[in-house]
This record gives C-alpha cells, structure tokens and sequence, in this order.
C-alpha cells in the first residue's frame, strides 16, 4: 500500500481509511464487482453504462455523480481504500488512475451509485440496487 499513499500523497484533501474501515468497505464494494468480465454485476447494478476514458470524463462525471455526493470513496484493494471530495475525485480522476495496472471501485458513501474503473481505460457507472438485508424489519 505504500507505493499507493506515496503516488497520491499530492492529492489535498485524500485520508486512506484504516485496515478494518478498507476491509469492511472493500467487501461492500467487492460484491458488486463481476467475477465472469471486468465489470459490475447487473443484478446488482442498474442501468450499467461503459464508457471509454478517451471521452471528456471530466463532463461524463459531473453528469452521472450527484452533485449532493460530497466524498467518494475509491477501493483499489483489500487494504487499499481512500476517501476524498467529489470535487478532487473528478478534477483529478486521470492522475488517481494508472492504464494497464489498475482496478477500482469508487462508491458514494451512501452506497447510492458505483463506478468501476478498468484497467483497459474504461469506466462503467450503475445505482446500487437495495437488496433483502437493506429491507426494513
């Protein structure tokens, strides 16, 4: 994870969370991650759209992140989870990532909204959809 905080220690106002904060935010969010292609899962994820990064991301984000979204948190791994402003996040977006090495998983915290980041470059974006355990008694 070192590697990781140093590469992003510029970014003004970035907190990596502790080991059992990521732990726990890496597992929400990894449920939502496919296991079949580099993606998210449908059946988890409405309206699944995929873009290339090559388009004006900048725009397409702004679009798509509620403006009420005022942190993100960007899970790279198990261990590897920060939390910045939305702000940040997506003047930004392009010197967080690295083509050809990284995979990521950036969630609202209020678990409304995902976006994926692939490696190849590409970003897909859904809602989250509430499941049985988000019911209430």
């Amino acid at each position: 994870m070192q590697h990781r905080v140093q590469e992003l220690s510029w970014l003004p106002d970035i907190e990596w969370l502790s080991p059992e904060d990521a732990a726990r935010i890496h597992d929400r969010a990894d449920r939502l991650q496919s296991r079949e292609h580099y993606g998210l899962v449908p059946e988890l994820v409405r309206v699944v759209e995929r873009v290339s990064a090559k388009t004006d991301m900048t725009k397409w984000l702004l679009v798509r992140v509620p403006a009420r979204t005022l942190r993100v948190l960007i899970v790279f791994a198990r261990g590897q989870v920060c939390r910045l402003s939305t702000t940040t996040f997506i003047e930004s977006w392009q010197d967080i990532f690295c083509p050809s090495r990284d995979d990521a998983i950036i969630l609202d915290e209020d678990a409304d909204w995902v976006l994926f980041y692939c490696h190849e470059d590409e970003f897909e974006f859904g809602h989250i959809l509430p499941t049985e355990a988000d019911a209430p008694n």
